[in-house]
């Protein structure tokens, strides 16, 4: 029989040795007696097999045994460099050395958490005489860990990758042993300063921005909050915002990420054109006395650098060339270009007249009923997104905010197609009106029966209208 490697209790005796011998002839089953004991017995092959491992299957293969919440103090080596950070009060974690600044808190807690989660691939050799072949005599990355801010806890040291693989040797600074540490644990780890630093440009909570401000040089915009969570455009015109527009304006400018960290000196505005911004963002949050504010502009290579700073840091930053298109807006584009606006659940009665057709459909009890060309149940499904296609038009363009010529002109003497919705006991909610093709533009005319204003809007509109009442069964 084969003696198994011991497992114990440290500092204490084994309480007892189990000897396991080979299979019985079921196969299913192993001979197994204790050392002081004559008698054999049977238990399971599955334990042999479990036992019977290499000496990696047993060990701790914990990378840290420290809590990430416990980590208040961090020391960092990358490009024969090093770091120091701290997590303020506010859990943010800063650079302390070499410079002043926010770190990237995220790439930062997700090295913690990776190494946290990591397990050790292997363990290379327990007293290495010689370090400087895994590259741990003078270890080019390593990372330093405190617990409270003066006392660090735990240094590990990383090395070469294993030759034609992608692990790296480690070691504890305080102990012998070299093992594997697998490439996924240090994905995070910083390469540069650039990698170690906090590269979000603005950061706001967005439901707390209640005013937004946008200068360019011909033209400024602004939207405000109601408080009612709609948002408006105040200049240059007063017209409803789209809120779907503005919600991703705010995230846009939450998303933006720089390129490259210039210069911390006030000095060198004027070298990077930001006394002449192309664009000047002006937040309002409702916790904060002064605006969020960034200012951007563009400069050198032909015009195709940009540059930015905001009013929380002197940091000049460098952007990527697509911000702009992000953030360049008009009045138009964030109008809410919705032709009729209503609640699906307040629609009870829909007429569609075209040219050569006329379809009335009724919601009763639930259900959605064709009443003419003929009396008949629909699909619910697709009458109610049919609705949705009509909640849903948008304008492309504002033809004319008046109609001062013969309606005939634009095609709404005889309009192409007309559909009006009605609410509860016949309450009519409005009709949208389509004439003719605009002159030159590949768009159709299109007017609301209570406003003057003219919109362009895509033909193809009139190709998700049904055709037939047998469209919407």
């Amino acid at each position: 029989m084969k003696t198994l490697p011991t497992i114990k209790e440290k500092n204490k005796p084994p309480l007892e040795t189990i000897l396991l011998g080979n299979k019985n002839p079921t196969d299913y089953y192993v001979y197994m007696k204790r050392e002081k004991s004559k008698a054999v017995m049977l238990t399971s092959s599955a334990l042999k097999e479990q036992l019977n491992q290499e000496t990696y299957y047993y060990r701790d293969k914990t990378v840290i045994d420290l809590k990430v919440e416990d980590i208040k103090n961090l020391g960092l080596k990358y490009e024969d460099k090093k770091a120091d950070l701290r997590l303020d009060d506010k859990k943010d974690w800063q650079i302390i050395k070499p410079i002043k600044a926010k770190a990237d808190g995220g790439s930062i807690r997700r090295l913690l958490y990776s190494l946290k989660n990591s397990r050790i691939k292997g363990f290379v050799e327990e007293t290495p005489k010689d370090l400087k072949r895994y590259g741990l005599d003078s270890p080019k990355m390593g990372i330093i860990f405190f617990t409270n801010k003066n006392n660090p806890t735990k240094s590990l040291l990383i090395g070469e990758r294993v030759k034609g693989e992608k692990d790296f040797y480690a070691k504890w600074e305080d102990a012998k042993n070299v093992f594997l540490l697998p490439e996924s644990s240090l994905k995070d780890y910083p390469k540069t300063e650039f990698d170690l630093r906090d590269k979000t440009v603005l950061n706001f909570e967005k439901e707390k921005i209640f005013r937004v401000e946008f200068k360019y040089p011909h033209e400024e915009i602004t939207l405000e909050n109601d408080g009612k969570n709609q948002w408006n455009i105040t200049k240059p015109i007063r017209a409803k915002a789209d809120e779907f527009e503005v919600s991703d304006l705010l995230w846009a400018l939450l998303d933006i990420r720089v390129k490259g960290f210039i210069n911390d000196s006030p000095k060198a505005y004027e070298t990077y054109g930001l006394n002449k911004p192309i664009i000047e963002i002006n937040l309002w949050d409702k916790g904060e006395k002064k605006p969020f504010q960034l200012v951007i502009a563009r400069k050198g290579d032909g015009g195709k650098n940009l540059f930015a700073k905001t009013n929380i840091t002197e940091t000049i930053y460098q952007l990527p060339p697509d911000v702009l298109k992000v953030l360049t807006k008009t009045p138009l584009s964030l109008r809410d270009k919705t032709l009729l606006t209503f609640k699906n659940e307040d629609v009870e009665k829909i007429q569609l007249n075209s040219s050569d057709k006329t379809f009335i459909l009724k919601l009763g009890k639930g259900d959605w009923k064709a009443i003419k060309p003929v009396k008949t149940t629909l699909d619910k499904a697709k009458a109610i997104s049919f609705l949705w296609d009509i909640k849903l038009l948008k304008f492309k363009e504002i033809i004319s905010e008046g109609m001062k010529e013969d309606p005939s002109i634009y095609g709404f003497n005889k309009p192409k197609t007309e559909i009006t919705l009605w609410g509860n006991k016949e309450n009519k909610i409005g009709s949208i009106i389509i004439g003719k093709k605009v002159q030159n533009k590949d768009m159709l005319y299109a007017k609301v029966d209570f406003a003057p204003t003219i919109y362009g809007i895509e033909p193809q509109f009139l190709e998700k209208l049904p055709h037939d009442i047998s469209d919407l069964k």
